[in-house]
This record gives structure tokens, C-alpha cells and sequence, in this order.
């Protein structure tokens, strides 16, 4: 009797004891890849990054080897946990803030086990865990001190203070490796765009981790100034030289440029003939020239396109477009798309005509099919548009255009016709419009720019002389710059006006052809919805007007890597007479957003609060768009 109750306590304690009890599922606090059993198996259920904010954390996260199946794909079954892979990402981590300037950061490896294996069941039963990096970044290593060594470089004492203002890397910020080897690209940029081909920059850094602090030097060996020697192409037997000459952004015996080499690339690629674009340089000759080697291989002459992108204002947009690149030879371009949003609908055919009476000149006519459904009408039109597009210098461009169009109009309450003028009101006719405009670019980068001015003036005329059931003149100006404020924060102040003058019997600009302010559009008001700044009918409809004025002030600022956070304060009035602006009239918003460049497109993210809204409207505006626009 008692040998059976020692034998029956004995198998309890096996039962009950830490061994057996892991055979069954039970959750763990968070324990060290050294305790886990390596025997496993072992099924990873979740991964965290703990100890970093959540955006930086979602960044982490997408480049690590350990990759829990996404919750979307619920149909997979989990992946394996690998210990050795988790531990290779902790000291990835670790090597990426030390990069940013987190000399002391700790990242600790661990996992949370859901489950334990049951391998004494049939079939055996793999555990589960969840994967843990906790990450203590400490405190960051800043800079100290910038010198810059300019040998040999002909600059006076301003000169050398205003590039210095440029540059990524600045005294009192992280000592991040991004900026300290952007820093010596920049330096090279600037002199490789003034003349000096082979500029040499060294770098050197002395970080004390204890001081946290980095005390930085650049070298700068200019050389000589050099001259574009003479180019050798080697082409497609079915291009000519002419045609691939015309693109050059440099002339032989200018002073070198790189900047006009990059220009020279990006032309030769928008012409769609080539798969490849390369041109490099040879060092600098004796006499002082540069030559230049261009290796240019043929593409597919036609191509088919196809986007999509989402946008707040117009919806889920796309496009699918056709085009022969070399259409009769000479790069001649002929291309037929259709484009589609819940606003806009549109199919168009055109041709193009490169260097039609000048080099750099682009000739361009279209035709047109289209649909506007906005909330104040529905505008179906036809349009005809021949325009010759001339850029006279790399900032300076001219444009010439000629527009006849049909539009008709649909959907327009009474309330917003009576507000017109039943008098005046026409919801159909024919407009012939001869058109100029001008604009003179100066930034340092025309896709997100941070220093630089910009400004465009256009003037349009229509009827008149040229026959038309509308006749009116259009004035528009606008005006952008951008300046560095402190470190990475960049200021900007864009400013648009317009107005439209009836004359000749017309008593009132017909509605498409109007101003609009409001939301993401050409006049743009954040805060506000699509078209809702400025006079309203009735029925709650936009009016458009006769006048328009916006402007905007907006700080941005480098979060990581593509991503930049932005504040704004926008303001807008539309009004129905011309060359009015009534201060009283005025509409603003204030907010702040995300700006992103991706690999499918950019992508923006607004939130802004209308001051002055009309009844009913919001207070605030979620804009989000992603992928280009159509």
C-alpha cells in the first residue's frame, strides 16, 4: 500500500513538474534567446520593436531577416522562428543607430513564448513566440565642430559662409553618417557645377563617445576649371545625331557643368527611345577639356502605360496611355491615353514635335474628349489644343498655346443659376482662345525644392477677333520661394492670383471657365473641401468667381529619410467681380501634414481646419493622396 502511494506521488510530481508543463500552451514573461530551447520547433507568431517611436519602429521592422506572416495573409501558415536570424537584426539595429549618431544604444534580443512544443503528442506540435527587440537609443553624439579646408578654391570669405549654410551636416545636430557623407557630396556638387571636373573631397571625423561630441573635417582639392571637349556618341543606327545632339544641355567649350550633364541624361531619357543612357567623363585634358563619352542603346520605340493613384479630392484615379516614341523618325512622338477619377474623365490623342523652330522647343496638339463632374455642374467638352512650349534658358520658358473648345453644361441647380443671372447664365458654346505665359525657375531642386524662387505670369485672350460665344481675358501670376531657416527646417511662400475681364457683350465668365479655391486644387486652401472658398449658390453650390487670390505659408522638415513633416497656414478669397480682392472675404486653414516619396508615387498626407468655413462644412480636412497625378 504504501509502495503504491510513493509510486502514485511520484508520477504526480513528473506530471506537474516545469518539464511536463511546458508540453501544455501557456504564455511566458519575456525571456532571453540563451533560456529558449533550441530544440524547438518553434513558429513565429508576432514581432516588436519596442523603445522607439512607432514610424521609426514600422521602418525598423520591414528590413529585418525575422518576418512574422503579415495578418493579411491569413491564409499561410506561420513562418519558423530562427534565434540566429533575431539576434543578426538586434546588432543590425544597433550598427543603424550608431549610424544616426546613437553611439550608446542597447538593443536587447528576446522572445515571449505563447506556447511551448508538445512533441510527446502525434504528430508533434511545434511552440509559438512572439519576437522582442527592445531598443534603448541613450543619448545621441552631436556635433561639435565643421571645418572645411577650401585648397585652392577661388572664394571670398561670403562665398565660403553661404555654401557652409548649406550644407546637411551642422554644428549641434546628430552626428548621423547620411549627413556627414552628404555633407562631402555637396561640397563636391557645388565646385563639379562650377567649373572643376575632378574635385577630391576628404573627410575625417573624431568622435568622443563620453563627451558626446564629433568634430568634423572636410578637405576640399578643386583642381582646375575645365571645358566641355568634344562629345563622342555612340547611337541606334535608326537615331540620327541631330536628333540626339539637340538634347545636349552643354555646348563645346563651355565651361563644365555637371549639373548640365545631369540635365543632358534626363532629356535623353524622356525620350523614351533609349534603354540605356550613358554619359560619363574623361579626366581633364592638358589644353584643359573635358571629353565626354555618350553610350546610348535602343529601347522599345512604343510603349503602354498604365497608373493608378487615390486622392481625397478626386478619388481613385487612372490612366492607360499608348505611344510611339519614334513616330515617322526624327523623335517624333504620337500617343493616344484615356484617364479616369470620380471628378474627371478624359480621352486624348497627340502628337509631338520636337524642336520645331528652335532647339529646346517642343511643339505639342491634342485632342480632347472629356467630363467634369463637379458638385456645381457636370461639363462635358471637346477641345482642340495646339501649344509650342521654347526653353529659352535652363530657367527661363515660354509657352504659346491655341485652345477651341465645346463645353456643355448639365446639372446646374436653379438656385445656383438664379444667384448668376438667369440673364447671364449660358450653359453651352463655343470658346477660341490664343494664350501666352512665361516662367522663370531658380531652385536647387525642382521636384522638393529648399532654396529658390519662382515666378509665372500668363495671359490669355478669348473671342474677339478669333470669333467665339464667350470673350474675356485672363491674367495669372504666381510666386514661390524657399529659404533654410534653422538647420533642416525649410520655409516657403507661394502666392496665385488671377483675374478675368468680360468684354464685348459678354456680361459673365461662363462656370467652367471660373476660379475655384479650395482644398488640393490649382488654387489650393487646406482646410477647406474641393472648391470651398468663395461665393456660395443656394443650393450650397460653388460659384466659382472672377477673381482668386491664395496664399501660403509652410514650414517643413526632414522626419527620416523620405519622409518630411510639414505646418501651413493657407488663406484664399474668390470673388465674383474682377480685380477684386476683399480682405473681409478671406478664408484660411491651418494644419500640418506628411510628405513621402515612394516607389509607387508620392504620397501627401494633410490635416487642416478651416478658420472661416460656411455652415454645415467641417472644421477639419483629411487630405491624403497617393501615386502621381493625371
Amino acid at each position: 500500500m504504501a509502495g503504491a502511494l510513493l509510486a502514485g506521488l511520484l508520477v504526480f510530481g513528473i506530471a506537474v513538474s516545469p518539464a511536463a508543463a511546458r508540453e501544455e500552451n501557456s504564455a511566458s514573461d519575456p525571456i532571453s534567446l540563451a533560456s529558449l530551447d533550441v530544440r524547438g520547433p518553434w513558429l513565429l507568431d508576432g514581432l516588436e520593436v519596442n523603445g522607439i517611436a512607432t514610424f521609426r519602429a514600422w521602418l525598423i521592422r520591414s528590413g529585418l531577416q525575422t518576418r512574422p506572416v503579415p495578418w493579411w495573409n491569413f491564409w499561410s501558415a506561420d513562418l519558423e522562428f530562427v534565434p540566429a536570424y533575431l539576434e543578426s537584426d538586434a546588432e543590425s539595429v544597433r550598427r543603424q543607430l550608431e549610424n544616426d549618431g546613437y553611439y550608446d544604444a542597447r538593443v536587447r534580443a528576446r522572445v515571449q513564448v505563447l506556447s511551448y512544443p508538445r512533441r510527446t503528442v502525434d504528430p508533434p506540435q511545434p511552440g509559438h513566440v512572439v519576437a522582442l527587440l527592445q531598443i534603448n537609443r541613450g543619448a545621441p553624439v552631436l556635433v561639435c565642430s565643421i571645418f572645411v579646408d577650401f585648397e585652392g578654391a577661388a572664394m571670398t570669405p561670403e562665398e565660403q559662409a553661404q555654401l557652409r549654410k548649406v550644407l546637411p551636416l551642422v554644428v549641434g545636430a546628430r552626428f548621423a553618417q547620411t549627413e556627414y557623407a552628404a555633407t562631402a557630396l555637396t561640397l563636391e556638387q557645388h565646385f563639379n557645377q562650377r567649373g572643376y571636373p575632378q574635385v577630391v573631397v576628404a573627410k575625417q571625423a573624431r568622435v568622443d563617445t563620453r563627451a558626446r561630441c564629433a568634430e568634423v573635417a572636410y578637405q576640399v582639392s578643386v583642381g582646375e576649371v575645365g571645358f566641355f571637349g568634344e562629345t563622342k556618341i555612340k547611337l541606334p543606327e535608326e537615331i540620327s545625331h541631330e536628333v540626339v545632339s539637340r538634347q545636349f544641355g552643354y555646348k563645346q567649350g563651355e565651361v563644365y557643368n555637371a549639373k548640365k550633364v545631369q540635365d543632358t541624361v534626363s532629356r535623353l531619357r524622356a525620350m523614351g527611345l533609349f534603354s540605356v543612357v550613358r554619359l560619363t567623363t574623361e579626366p581633364r585634358s592638358r589644353d584643359g577639356t573635358v571629353p565626354m563619352n555618350l553610350d546610348l542603346q535602343a529601347g522599345p520605340s512604343r510603349e503602354v502605360r498604365l497608373g493608378v493613384g487615390y486622392g481625397t479630392d478626386d478619388g481613385i484615379r487612372g490612366i492607360a496611355s499608348w505611344w510611339d516614341y519614334n513616330f515617322f523618325g526624327e523623335a517624333r512622338q504620337l500617343g493616344f491615353s484615356a484617364k479616369i477619377s470620380q471628378v474627371n474623365s478624359a480621352v486624348d490623342a497627340s502628337f509631338v514635335q520636337p524642336h520645331l523652330y528652335f532647339d529646346n522647343s517642343r511643339a505639342t496638339a491634342s485632342v480632347t474628349i472629356g467630363r467634369d463632374d463637379e458638385s456645381t455642374y457636370v461639363d462635358d467638352y471637346l477641345k482642340v489644343t495646339p501649344r509650342l512650349t521654347w526653353g529659352i534658358t535652363d530657367e527661363l520658358t515660354a509657352r504659346v498655346s491655341w485652345q477651341s473648345r465645346y463645353d456643355t453644361l448639365s446639372g446646374v441647380s436653379e438656385a445656383t443659376i438664379d444667384d448668376l443671372g438667369r440673364d447671364n447664365y449660358v450653359n453651352s458654346g463655343f470658346t477660341n482662345l490664343i494664350g501666352t505665359a512665361v516662367s522663370f525657375a531658380a531652385l536647387d531642386d525642382n521636384a522638393n525644392p529648399t532654396r529658390g524662387f519662382a515666378i509665372n505670369l500668363g495671359g490669355e485672350v478669348a473671342g474677339g477677333i478669333f470669333g467665339a460665344d464667350f470673350n474675356y481675358y485672363r491674367i495669372t501670376a504666381g510666386f514661390s520661394a524657399y529659404h533654410p531657416i534653422l538647420e533642416k527646417l525649410v520655409g516657403s511662400l507661394r502666392v496665385r492670383a488671377g483675374t478675368l475681364i468680360p468684354y464685348g457683350g459678354t456680361r459673365q465668365v461662363p462656370l467652367w471657365a471660373r476660379f475655384y479655391a479650395g482644398g488640393t486644387i490649382a488654387y489650393p486652401v487646406r482646410g477647406y473641401a474641393r472648391r470651398r472658398v468663395g461665393p456660395l449658390s443656394g443650393s450650397d453650390d460653388p460659384l466659382g468667381g472672377q477673381s482668386v487670390a491664395v496664399a501660403s505659408l509652410q514650414l517643413q522638415y526632414p522626419i527620416f529619410g523620405p519622409v518630411w513633416a510639414v505646418g501651413f497656414v493657407d488663406a484664399g478669397d474668390v470673388e465674383l467681380s474682377s480685380w477684386t480682392l476683399d480682405p473681409s472675404n478671406i478664408q484660411t486653414g491651418i494644419g500640418m501634414g506628411l510628405r513621402a516619396v515612394t516607389p509607387i508615387g508620392p504620397v501627401q498626407l494633410d490635416v487642416g481646419f478651416g478658420l472661416n468655413q460656411a455652415p454645415g462644412d467641417s472644421l477639419v480636412q483629411v487630405s491624403f493622396s497617393i501615386g502621381p497625378e493625371f
